[in-house]
């Protein structure tokens, strides 16, 4: 039996699949804080990105290079230039951000506190889109460490691991490299049957 070599090679394409997909980059927007919560945004905003770089695949951008192009996004139209940019809910915000720093995503959290109830709100953009990719909103009731703890808990929310990790496996990779490792041989067998003008058949059980 002969087997063309275009067809092999299609063959072991389709049993390999695509090449994975790489993990996305994500420029955190400073955190929008008010009330209780105001004081600990700079530190929540560490724990946020500490949390997507140990718990999910994304790439953070450096945070320096976030606010940089934040600061030049600007205002928006009719507001004074020295106000700060809000950009947690305005998709044109978030897609110059994305845009200065290469970003695929751009991440903005507001929380507004009172005492000890924090209203967490969290957009995750794409960069070619209007729309959030995925929202967040919840009540956490307690003191800096629950509120923390909770900021730290949507890295794998909004990154769903499924999503990023699977080429992580090293069993994927180990079948992969086992698929094209059969091919090759294969084509290498085959082509010195043509060679030779004979036939490559298999004996029967």
């Amino acid at each position: 039996m002969r087997l063309n070599g275009t067809l092999l090679a299609a063959l072991t394409l389709t049993a390999c699949g695509a090449p994975p997909r790489p993990p996305p980059r994500v420029a955190v927007l400073p955190i929008e804080a008010v009330g209780a919560a105001a004081p600990e945004a700079p530190q929540l905003r560490q724990e946020l990105l500490a949390a997507i770089v140990a718990r999910t695949a994304a790439v953070p951008v450096p945070a320096a290079a976030v606010d940089a192009a934040v600061d030049a996004a600007g205002p928006p139209p009719g507001v004074p230039t020295s106000a700060p940019r809000r950009c947690v809910r305005d998709p044109v915000c978030a897609r110059a951000v994305g845009g200065r720093t290469g970003a695929d995503q751009v991440l903005g959290l507001a929380v507004a506190s009172l005492a000890r109830t924090h209203v967490v709100s969290a957009h995750l953009w794409r960069v070619d889109q209007d729309v959030p990719e995925r929202e967040v909103n919840e009540t956490v009731l307690g003191e800096a460490p629950a509120l923390a703890a909770a900021v730290r808990e949507l890295a794998p929310r909004l990154f769903p691991p499924s999503r990023w990790r699977w080429y992580r496996s090293g069993w994927v990779w180990a079948g992969a490299a086992a698929l094209v490792a059969a091919a090759t041989t294969a084509a290498i067998v085959l082509t010195r049957s043509d060679a030779s003008g004979g036939d490559v058949s298999a004996p029967l059980p």
